[in-house]
Parts: C-alpha cells; sequence; structure tokens
C-alpha cells in the first residue's frame, strides 16, 4: 500500500488484491487494512487503537450473544472474561497482519446476536435484525474463514433458542415457509461464502491426510488445553519469572477486582448445578472443535502456544474459555454451603483472569522487545547501501529472527516489504540466510527462489559488510568463514518457551524422520 500508485481506498484494496494470491479470498480484510492505512499510515499506534477497539467489541459481542442463547448472566460474563484474558490466540493482539482475526469474530457475533435478537422481536423490528444478521455473516465469511464451521451451525442453535422462548418456535412464530426462509438465508449466504472462497484459495489438503488429522488433534490439545489448561501451573510460573512490575500489578489488580465482583454477584449455586456445569465444558468442547473446522479440508495448518500459528485459534479460545469456566464451576460446586462455592467459584475465575494477564504481558513484552532490532538492522543496511537498483536482493545474514516468540526478521515476505518502504521501491526483495537459495518457510506455497548476479547481495550485520552474490561459490566461502549465529526458533513459534511446544515439535520431528 505504501508504494501503491493509487492511494484511494480503491486503489489501495486493488495493490493488496494484486500483491498477494492468499488475500483475495478475504476481501473484507483487505478492505480493512485498506481503511486502516488511510487513516493511519505507517503509524503503529494507530493500529493497535484501532485493533483493541475491535478486540473489545468481540468480547462485548461474546457476552450479549451468551446471554442471548439463554446463559445466566454470571456464567456468560465469565466466560466472556476469561476469553478476552486467554494467551492462547496472542498473535491477535501484537501483530497486524493478524488483526483481521479479530474483525471477523466481531462480525460473525454480531450476526448470530443480530440472529436470536430477532426471534424475540416485534414484527417491525424483526427484518431490520435479520437483514443486519445476513450482512454481518457475509462480511465475516468474506473474512477469515475460523467462522465458517460456526455459521453452519448457528442456525441450529438460533432454531432450538426460538423453540425455548416462541410458542411453537420458529415455525410458529415465522409459519414454515417463512421459518424455512430465516433459516435457508443464512445457509445461502455461508454456501455463497464457500463458493468464492473455493474460487479464490490457494494450497488443499495434505496429500498424507491420515498424518494431518494426528498432527491436528495433538497439536491442538497440546497448545491449547494443554499450555493453558493442564500445565497452567507452569505457564504461570514461566510469566512469574519473566514479567516486568507493571505486568505484574496490572495482573493483580484485575485479579482483584475480578473476585470482588463475582463474589458479590448472587450467583445462587446448589448442588444440582454440577450437570450445568458439565453441560457447559461439553459446550466449550464442541465450540473448541468448531474453532479448528476448517483444519480437517486444508493442510495449511500449524499450532503453538506462543508465536504466530496461534493467531488461529481465536474461534476456538471461546470453547476453551467455556471449558475453563466449566471445570472451575464443577470444583466450586463441592462446596458445602453456598457463601463457599460461591468464594471458591469467583476465587477460580479471578486467580485465572489475573494468571492469563500476567501471560499475555510477558508475550507483548517480546513484541516490543522486537520492534528496535527492526529497526536498526533497517538502518544499518540504509547506511551501508544508501541506493539499491531496482530488482535487487538482499539476504539479510548475522541476526537472529526471532526474541521469544516475537518475529524481528524471519522470510523473504517480512524484510522485503519493510526494504520496499524505506526505499519506496516495490521490486526489492530480500530473505535471511538459513532459508536460501531456495526458501520455503511455511510451505511450498510461500516458497522464493533467489538467483545468483550482480543483484543479489548479502549483507551482515555484525560487521555493516555488503558481499555481491554473483556466484556459489562466493557464498559458500562467506559462509563457511562467518556462519549464522546459533539462535533457534522455529518459523510460525519462534522461540520455543514452554513444555508443550517443544512437545509437540519433538513429536513432529520424530514423524517426519521416519
Amino acid at each position: 500500500m505504501e508504494t501503491s500508485d493509487d492511494k484511494s481506498l480503491f486503489g489501495l484494496f486493488a495493490s493488496q488484491w494484486d500483491f498477494n494470491a492468499n488475500l483475495r479470498m478475504r476481501p473484507t480484510q483487505i478492505l480493512y487494512q485498506g481503511t486502516l492505512y488511510s487513516l493511519l499510515g505507517l503509524h503503529p499506534l494507530g493500529y493497535h487503537i484501532a485493533n483493541l477497539l475491535v478486540f473489545t467489541g468481540v468480547v462485548v459481542l461474546l457476552y450479549w450473544t451468551l446471554k442471548e442463547s439463554g446463559i445466566a448472566r454470571p456464567y456468560a460474563l465469565s466466560v466472556a472474561l476469561i476469553f478476552a484474558v486467554l494467551p492462547s490466540y496472542s498473535t491477535d493482539r501484537f501483530w497486524m497482519a493478524a488483526f483481521g482475526y479479530s474483525l471477523t469474530l466481531a462480525l460473525f457475533l454480531l450476526s448470530l446476536y443480530a440472529d436470536l435478537r430477532a426471534i424475540r422481536s416485534g414484527p417491525s423490528r424483526l427484518l431490520p435484525w435479520k437483514l443486519a444478521s445476513l450482512a454481518a455473516l457475509l462480511l465475516a465469511g468474506l473474512g477469515y474463514e475460523v467462522i465458517l464451521p460456526f455459521a453452519l451451525l448457528s442456525p441450529i442453535l438460533v432454531w432450538i433458542r426460538a423453540s425455548r422462548i416462541v410458542p411453537g418456535g420458529l415455525k410458529g412464530r415465522l409459519s414454515t415457509l417463512g421459518a424455512v426462509a430465516y433459516i435457508g438465508s443464512q445457509y445461502l449466504v455461508v454456501v455463497g461464502v464457500v463458493v468464492f472462497k473455493a474460487a479464490t484459495a490457494t494450497g488443499g489438503p495434505d496429500p498424507n491426510y491420515l498424518f494431518h488429522l494426528a498432527r491436528l488433534v495433538f497439536g491442538a490439545a497440546a497448545t491449547n488445553f494443554g499450555t493453558y489448561l493442564v500445565a497452567f501451573s507452569h505457564t504461570t510460573w514461566w510469566g512469574l519469572r519473566n514479567a516486568i512490575p507493571g505486568t505484574l500489578i496490572v495482573s493483580a489488580l484485575i485479579g482483584v477486582v475480578v473476585f470482588v465482583y463475582l463474589s458479590m454477584r448472587s450467583l445462587g449455586f446448589a448442588s444440582h448445578e454440577r450437570k450445568l456445569w458439565v453441560r457447559l465444558a461439553g459446550f466449550g468442547v464442541i465450540a473448541f472443535a468448531l474453532g479448528y473446522g476448517l483444519a480437517f479440508l486444508t493442510g495449511r495448518i500449524g499450532f503453538s502456544s506462543t508465536g504466530i500459528l496461534n493467531r488461529a485459534a481465536i474461534g476456538a479460545a471461546m470453547g476453551l474459555a467455556a471449558v475453563v469456566v466449566g471445570l472451575i464451576g464443577a470444583v466450586s460446586s463441592w462446596g458445602k454451603r453456598p457463601s463457599t462455592r460461591r468464594h471458591l467459584y469467583a476465587g477460580g475465575i479471578a486467580l485465572y483472569c489475573s494468571a492469563s494477564t500476567l501471560v499475555v504481558g510477558v508475550l507483548g513484552a517480546y513484541w516490543v522487545a522486537a520492534w528496535p532490532p527492526q529497526e536498526r538492522v533497517l538502518e544499518e543496511i540504509r547506511a551501508a547501501m544508501p541506493e539499491l537498483p531496482s530488482g535487487s536482493t538482499v539476504l539479510l545474514h548475522g541476526t537472529c529472527p526471532y526474541i521469544g516468540p516475537a518475529i524481528v526478521f524471519e522470510s523473504h515476505w517480512d524484510l522485503a516489504g519493510a526494504l520496499q518502504v524505506r526505499y519506496r521501491d516495490p521490486t526489492l526483495e530480500a530473505d535471511v540466510t538459513g532459508r536460501m537459495m531456495a526458501t520455503s518457510v511455511y510451505g511450498p506455497e510461500t516458497s522464493a527462489f533467489h538467483r545468483f548476479g550482480p543483484r543479489l547481495m548479502l549483507f551482515d550485520t555484525r560487521t555493516s559488510s555488503v558481499i555481491r552474490l554473483r556466484d556459489g561459490s562466493t557464498l559458500s566461502a562467506y559462509l563457511a568463514k562467518h556462519p549464522a549465529p546459533d539462535c533457534g526458533g522455529t518459523p510460525g513459534q519462534g522461540a520455543l518457551m514452554l513444555p508443550m511446544d517443544r512437545l509437540y515439535r519433538a513429536v513432529l520431528d520424530r514423524v517426519a524422520r521416519f
């Protein structure tokens, strides 16, 4: 967008459409990014404020939707609170390329909420609510695909809810034909979105489908339920050891506020409500599976507790939040007195919110720390090469690609984009040593190939040297004398800091050897 000749919103849309085939199946994301750029340019703070506002909308809409679905207010609030602070999709808070996930989920929740509101509205308001639902669903569907499995099953939820609050259900309210049109319009939008995405999508199912299924189930469970439920005490301890004082204070304050508020609410705990907690946890498991539902059809899925691959877990996180609340409620239900049960429940929710806030704060600090090295590398390249001929390729050497889960420069697209902005030349290319001469960071569809010649240059940040790579012998000789630093890290995951990520990586590496 920065190097686009046409800075109108239409021009920004067209430049993104032409730039990346993967974006074409997500026009809502293209429009969102173009709108933000037209308003904010290259100033990062504005993008984070916009994402914070959208994300806040996601949390509020989740709470409203759960209430509208018939879940009691305190429990709907608890699920929304846990979801709001879960670290399992942390990248959606920090990485501009993933901000579209929050917008997509907000639009879907708006669609579902409007659908649920419509069925209990008066005749004059039913149609406006339904039209708003369909419009939001269309925009959500044309964003990230993570919501499509939810969209396929949400009409069933609407049908069930209508049967409980409207005499005769939807058919009693709208007639048989009206009920068919009400539900059918939802599926018509979903089918249209699926057809569009099938026509514009890249990639496809993993050829080794059984291995893909095993990786999907194990990866999703390990990096979500493993890191943030089974091993959450270890994750919290890791956060405590790495947090700055400000993060500790904020996380503690959030825990206190949540505990005081929930303790003061008349939650009405009774022994028979253990069934409620089981149902809530079961609902969460179903929602979690839906969050990864589309991954059964494509091999383009990866897993990480902390790295950028966790951006796709935002839908599944709604299910994980419901499971956490169900488990905490089930444990608290063993208290002998209502006051004991209420305080156990409030304490459990408060502790989980506090610990999650702590972990998110620590993960965010890594992204903050990755910014100065990015700027320093770009300044050093510009100082060593004030001018770059069009069509040049710069290979970055001597810089570690990750700080924790956060990316400094990892691949041919991030460094190339940064150089194109600095030099205002869209023909420049770049890459990072260790992934050349042919690179494939996230699979064949993201591969790049660099040819030797006078416009291929290696820049070593340790010596500020520029080496022109006219042939392979020049590159081999230089790398032999100046090997890349042993940085570690894995594409999509960054540095492996938590046990479940290391376990997942070890299992994949072991399977790959066979």
